[in-house]
Order: C-alpha cells, then structure tokens, then sequence
C-alpha cells in the first residue's frame, strides 16, 4: 500500500514538471557528450534593434542559448577600419550594448556577433545603420585634474597634417628630427635599417613644434624613418618614408677645434719677433696643441722642449711598450637590439668593440669590422661595452679592444653572437583620467597591431568577470589610444590593454588596480517601501516585501525588530546579504507576525565598500481575517471533532 502511494505521488510530481525540465533531465548525458568531443555552431541571432543618441547608440538583439554580446561599428559601410565594443560574459540569451564615444550627427553601420560557452561564433550578416542625433551647439567643458586644466570638448576626426621635416647629424650614431603639425600632438618616430623600422622613440606630450633625438645609431649607416603623431582626440598620422645617413664623426665641431687652436697660435704670435723666435714660439704652440692629444714624453739634447723631438721620441717609447693583455674569453649578454660585451685585461685600459654583422665582415681587409663602440676615456681593467641599434635575429662577428694610456691596442681573438629573437610588445603605456566616468588609455608596441581594451570590476574585494567589456578599434598602429566612457566613481578596476599585430601574436599589459575617483561617497538610499500579504494557510504566514532604490550599484540588507525603536538601538534580525550590486533592491521576508508592528532599516555597501543605512521606518503587518470557510470549517470541527483528525 505504501509503495503505491510512493509510485503515484512520483508520477503526480512528474506529471506538474515543465516538459523543458524533462527535456534537460533527459538529455543531459547527452549534453556533457556533445561538450566534450563537439563544438557547438554559434548561436541563432534575432530581433536586433538600435536607438541612438547624440555620442552613443544602444543595439539589442537575442540568442537562442546564452552567449556574450559584442557590436562591430564603422562609419564606413565597407568596414575598412572598424571598432567593437560588448561584454565577454557568456550568461544571457538577452543581450544590449551600449556603444559610446560616438561622433554627433554621423551614421555609423554596425553588425552584432556572439559567442556561446561552447565556442561557437555567430557575426549577423545583415548590416545595418543608426544615426546618432545632430548637436546644434558644441561648448568646450573644462574638467580641473593634477596638473592643470583639460578642456574637454566636441571630438573631431581629421588627423593633423605634418610639415618642414627635418632631420640633421649630430656626430657618430645620433641623429635630430624635427617636424610641425597644424596642430597640438604627440611625438613618435619609427626607424631602422628598412622601411620596415622596428624601432620607436618618442614621447606624449602634445605640442606643434617637435623635435626627436636618435642616440646610440651605427656610423656611417643609411637609416629609414618615419614620423607617427596622434592629436587629443587619438588621430593619427604617419609620413611617408625618409632616409637619413649617419656620420662618422662631428666634422663641424672638430673644424672649430681646430680653427680655434690656429687662432690661438697667431695670437701668441708677435709680428715683431725675429723668424728664429716666431719658430720657436710656433712650435711651442703647436707641442701645446698636440699635448690635448698626445702627453708629453721627452726633451731634446739640450733639455729644453722640442715639437719635434718630442714627437718622435713618445712614437718610439710607445711602439716598445707592450700592449694590455685580454685576459681569458668575452662574455655576451645578448637581447633583440642591444648586447653587453664584458672582458678583463691584465693593466689599467679603455674598452672598444669592433662589430660587423656577418655579411659585412670581411677577414681579408686590414680592417674587418664596419663599426667600433665603446669608451675611450676610461681605464679599468674589467671592462662592460654596451651596444645598441642592433638587429634581431642576426649574427654579429666582433672583437674586444683595450688600450692604456701609452702604447699600442691590445686585441682578441674573432667571436661571434647572435642577437634574440624580438617578441610582440606593449611599451610605455599610460591612463589619463578625464572625469569619474571617463578616462583614456594609450600604450605604444613594437610593430603595428590593433587596440583593445577589457575593464572588470571589483566587487567585495572580488573580480567580477562576468561584467568585463571590451573597447576595440582594428585600425593598425604603433601608437594606440582608446577612450571609455562607462566607469562608476569609487568603483575599482582591472584593466587590460591588449594588440594583435599582422602576424597573430598578442601583447598585452594589465593594470590590476584601476579607479577614476579614489575618494568614494556612500550611495544615496531614497524610495523605501514596504508590503505585507497574509497566506490563507494554517500556518497564518506573513510575505513582506521591502524595496529602495540607491543611486549607485549596490548590495542589499535589512535589519528589523519588533515594536517601535530608535537607530541607537540593537537590531537583533536581519536579512541574509544580498551581495549582487543593483541600483533597484527587494527584499522578500516571511518570518514576521501578522498584526504586530516592527522598525526597520534598510543597507547598502557600494563596490568600493562605502556603506549607506536608512533611517528608521515601521509599519504593522496585516491581520488575518477569517473567512466564511474558515467559519463553517470550525462549526463542524466543533460538531464532529472526528474531522481534525482529517486535516
């Protein structure tokens, strides 16, 4: 008998089951099967609709199974260059992006892509347009940050225009560009041995008149050149190509030495003097002249000084002492551009570094190698050259060098190196931070790559990555600058920049603590309201609904107690925390008596912990009322006390 009861109770729960429960019950085998060895195709897109603003524009549409949500936009309708913006949580088939920073009075065309969890991508094939609303008036506004004044104002897309490029030697291995922009931007400079550069100098600031000093170039070397600036509203323009080659030395500043030296000597000269004196005094000066180069080393016979006889007595002193020994094998420290050559000699010596890479080596000529770095001034015996301007993936011959004060060079042996291989880079990034809403991200790569940007928030010290957006733009460069416009003040961030070059590799740079506003206000708790409903139960149970609205995302709690009270008194109930952040809070509580009064108070904690509690409210929950079955039930209960043992 019991068994029976069990078995039609099972198939009375069963039959009360949604069909879909069934269906997911049934094949959930199934389900995990297909997961594990099949990918899924990306998901079904409906229903996809667009209202704009004047800066943004809001796209909805549908999935038919839970997936994130990204809107691919341009103002081209051919998509040459393109942006995306959406969420990369996967947790809902309702899916709404707002689209920001958009230009007034522009249509733009757009199509929506998502992702299931399994990985299947769909990108809508229809494109479609908005247009954001026209803005009759534009006024500049000025937000006040660390260190002055940013006016912030209607953003315009045409690029500056570059002029007078100029680029001038300025001795062995350094180089000066300068150029002007029709307006404010920054400064960069992409170089190298071909068109390709490779390399990048620059800096932010944003000025008209610009000017770039290139250090640490192979003399006597043809390098490429070109010239990236961006304005404050993240145009960019590039020049064309440039060529530009190096010298071996500074023949402007070693024409003035000399020229200064001849002057000297006349004006030591008296035209007065006798020849026999003006020789004299000649080649004093000229022995004065040649001591900046070579120190003095002798007399003549009769103990007073002599150009000559000194000259040649120091060149035959020091071809007869030895030169410094290089003690044991260079060490090589080498990277992508640059290498650390280190060696040791036996006396006090300068270090130099004959270098060539292998094509340019050449054993047979008297002189080997294409270029020589290092110190001349300076006498050790350890030695460290550091070179730089190196190309990746190359080997380079060299040979260490040192020598003393007097004598000749001591050399090594030939060695080799090959420098690394350079990988895809994110260099030199930055935020700036416009207002508690908005704030510009630029970072600068070592090859042209796309832009993106992803921020997450912290939540109770928690990142919360399924409320992660991403910002991307797809045009191409080494210069990368994008603007958000959906930070909460007080709210901490982890921020992700992310570039894909042409070759599919991705650099990225994180910055795990990001806020707009480090000073956080509590939210503002308005709107509470409370309401109780009495179930037609025996139990007599009490549902009382309370609901407030704050005015930034936040959690939600109640502390109650029965009677009137104060705030200073103890509140011995409460809720259990609701820890998702919402501007819009209801509580639902069905522990309370009916017709008693009780004092509440509602709280809300803000992400980045500021706390908000309400003020004291009360209100009395309902009564219960009988009804006229309840009436009759307890006539007959009276009458037939055998029905109690039925209910």
């Amino acid at each position: 008998m019991i068994l029976n009861k069990f078995f039609i109770v099972t198939i009375l729960i069963l039959a009360m089951l949604p069909m879909d429960v069934l269906a997911v019950m049934k094949s959930s085998n199934y389900v995990i099967y297909e997961n594990v060895l099949n990918p899924f195709d990306g998901p079904a897109i409906a229903n996809v609709s667009s209202s704009a603003g004047s800066t943004s524009a809001t796209i909805t549409w549908n999935t038919n199974v839970p997936a994130d949500g990204f809107v691919i936009y341009s103002a081209d309708s051919g998509f040459a260059s393109y942006q995306e913006q959406g969420s990369s949580a996967k947790d809902s088939a309702s899916h709404s992006v707002t689209v920001t920073g958009l230009t007034a009075g522009t249509t733009y065309y757009f199509k929506v892509k998502s992702t299931r969890i399994n990985g299947g991508t769909t990108t809508d094939s229809t494109v479609r347009s908005f247009a954001t609303v026209a803005v009759t008036t534009s006024t500049s506004v000025q937000f006040v940050y660390t260190g002055g004044v940013l006016v912030v104002g209607k953003k315009e897309t045409t690029p500056p225009i570059i002029t007078g490029v100029k680029a001038e030697n300025l001795g062995a291995g350094k180089i000066n560009i300068t150029w002007l922009t029709s307006e404010d931007a920054t400064s960069f400079i992409e170089y190298g041995l071909t068109d390709n550069y490779g390399q990048i100098n620059g800096n932010w600031d944003l000025k008209g008149a610009h000017a770039i000093t290139i250090i640490n170039l192979k003399p006597d070397t043809t390098y490429h050149y070109r010239i990236v600036s961006s304005d404050d509203s993240g145009n960019i323009v590039k020049s064309g190509d440039y060529v530009i080659k190096t010298t071996l030395f500074n023949e402007s500043l070693i024409a003035d030495e000399v020229n200064t030296e001849i002057k000297e000597i006349k004006d030591n000269t008296d035209q007065g003097d006798s020849k026999e004196t003006i020789i004299a005094k000649t080649s004093n000066n000229i022995l004065d002249f040649i001591k900046k180069i070579i120190p003095p080393a002798g007399t003549d016979s009769q103990g007073e000084d002599s150009a000559i006889s000194q000259f040649d007595i120091l060149e035959k002193l020091t071809s007869l002492m030895p030169s410094p020994k290089i003690v044991g094998e260079p060490t090589v420290e080498a990277e992508a551009n640059t290498a650390i050559i280190s060696w040791q000699t036996d006396i006090n010596a300068n270090s130099l570094v004959a270098l060539a890479p292998v094509q340019s080596y050449d054993a047979k000529k008297d002189e080997p190698y294409i270029q020589i770095v290092g110190n001349t001034e300076n006498y050790a015996t350890n030695h460290q050259v550091r070179i730089f301007g190196l190309n990746q993936d190359t080997l380079y011959h060299f040979q260490a060098r040192s020598k003393s004060k007097l004598g000749p060079t001591g050399k090594s042996g030939d060695y080799t190196f090959r420098t690394k291989l350079e990988l895809f880079a994110i260099s030199n990034y930055y935020s700036q931070i416009i207002d508690n809403e908005t704030a510009v991200f630029k970072w600068v790569t070592n090859a042209e790559a796309d832009s993106s940007v992803t921020i997450a928030p912290y939540r109770g010290n928690n990142l919360v990555v399924n409320e992660a957006k991403t910002f991307k733009n797809s045009s191409i460069s080494v210069i990368h600058e994008i603007t958000i416009k959906e930070f909460q003040a007080g709210v901490y961030y982890q921020v992700e920049l992310k570039s894909q070059d042409l070759k599919g590799n991705i650099a990225v740079a994180t910055i795990p603590i990001f806020s707009t506003s480090a000073d956080d206000l509590p939210p503002v708790i308005s709107q509470v309201q409370t309401n109780s409903t009495i179930f037609i139960n025996s139990n007599e149970g009490i549902q009382t609904i309370i609901s407030w609205k704050t005015n930034d995302p936040s959690t939600s709690q109640v502390y109650y107690i029965e009677g009137v009270h104060q705030a200073a008194d103890n509140w011995p109930g409460k809720t259990k925390l609701d820890d998702n952040y919402t501007r819009d809070h209801v509580m639902v509580i069905t522990n309370f008596n009916p017709g008693i009064v009780y004092s509440f108070r509602v709280e809300s904690v803000d992400a980045g912990g500021s706390a908000a509690i309400s003020d004291v409210h009360t209100f009395m929950t309902p009564k219960r009322k009988e009804s006229i079955f309840s009436i009759v039930l307890k006539i007959l209960e009276d009458t037939f006390s055998w029905i109690t043992r039925l209910v």
